[in-house]
């Protein structure tokens, strides 16, 4: 049987598991060392595997299969190790295995972001091509780029890995700054990560505006009672969350015998504001940027960041669901563009807008 996380692995590699069968375990890599190549220590091997990604990546240069891999422990290193195989052609080569192998300089060879703290396990949850890791200091996230570039994959590099980031349990988490409370576990969506805390109590923490937005206390008293047995409340059994990535937007609690949905009603409420503040404030930090720039490089350096948040307020129209949110962006999206001298694409925006938001 297979599990969420091997859909895509099965997927991967079907056509090979009918030419090659595996008729034992096979070792396919230690995680234990420093760098890849040293030797290791007892200090400093690797504890438990938490959680293992994979993905396929297309390119110029043809198909690759990367694999992600978290490792962690108390006492030990929490460790985000990366493995991505030599580009290929041909689909039928694309295997797990073939992330491990060898072959050239480059593939097969696997990096790692060593990370602060240590945790009991390293949880490792994923969405589309988000993941997010649980750490002791914050849940470290980024996303597993599909597509990598030729000239990324001659220099050897791991790549596939994009907006990498660590967001702080101190960042919204928490109401006392002085307590910071490390999750027992963690989940994500498309637009929230979830947090689970051992006084059983659930966080939506929005994606883009970096705060909880949401916050539930889980009443296991209440659902054994309603239950016909006694085991939600036993003492050895620790609640986790799941998800199905089949169903990206639904999140299950579990604990013992119980199971609880969890999942928000309105998983892409206010997305669309969140975006939009972003690029407001994005906008507005790279003003100040391209102002300390170099004379000769500032015009070039005005141009593409100008690209990048005209994308980002594309990309918070798309998550806008009705006329109303969209307006409102492109009435936004227009006043950006005459405060910085754009007054062609100003005009081009107010254009757009309804008579009520620009009455002219």
């Amino acid at each position: 049987a297979k599990s969420a996380f091997d859909t895509k692995a099965g997927e991967l590699s079907a056509q090979e598991d009918v030419e090659e069968r595996i008729e034992a375990p096979v070792l396919l890599r230690r995680l234990n060392s420093s760098s890849p190549g040293s030797r290791s220590t007892g200090d400093e091997a690797c504890g438990a595997v938490g959680g293992i990604l994979f993905q396929r990546i297309n390119g110029s240069a043809g198909g690759s299969v990367m694999v992600l891999v978290s490792t962690g422990g108390l006492h030990r290193h929490t460790r985000l190790h990366t493995f991505r195989s030599e580009p290929s052609k041909g689909s039928a080569s694309l295997s797990l295995r073939s992330a491990f192998s060898r072959k050239r300089e480059g593939s097969g060879r696997g990096s790692f972001v060593d990370l602060p703290g240590s945790v009991d396990f390293s949880d490792l949850s994923s969405c589309n091509d988000a993941f997010a890791l649980r750490t002791e200091t914050g849940i470290y996230y980024g996303t597993m780029d599909r597509i990598i570039s030729s000239s990324s994959s001659k220099r050897g590099g791991t790549g596939g890995i994009s907006d990498a980031g660590m967001l702080p349990y101190d960042n919204g988490f928490n109401s006392k700054r002085d307590a910071i409370v490390v999750p027992t576990s963690i989940g994500l969506t498309p637009h929230h990560f979830i947090t689970l805390t051992s006084m059983n109590e659930v966080r939506f923490i929005n994606r883009v505006a970096r705060r909880v937005i949401q916050q539930e206390r889980v009443d296991w008293m209440s659902l054994s009672q309603m239950s016909s047995t006694d085991d939600t409340v036993g003492k050895g059994n620790v609640p986790e969350l799941f998800m199905d990535i089949r169903r990206p937007d639904q999140v299950w609690l579990r604990k013992g015998r119980s199971l609880v949905h969890i999942s928000s009603s309105c998983e892409d409420r206010d997305v669309w504001k969140y975006t939009l503040m972003k690029c407001i404030d994005t906008g507005s930090r790279r003003q100040l940027k391209t102002g300390e720039t170099h004379i000769s490089r500032r015009a070039h350096t005005a141009l593409s960041d100008e690209k990048s948040i005209d994308n980002q307020f594309e990309h918070a129209k798309s998550l806008c669901s009705n006329s109303s949110q969209k307006a409102v962006v492109t009435a936004v999206r227009a006043e950006y563009h005459l405060s910085n001298g754009h007054v062609e694409l100003a005009a081009k925006y107010m254009a757009q807008c309804p008579s009520t938001l620009m009455p002219f």
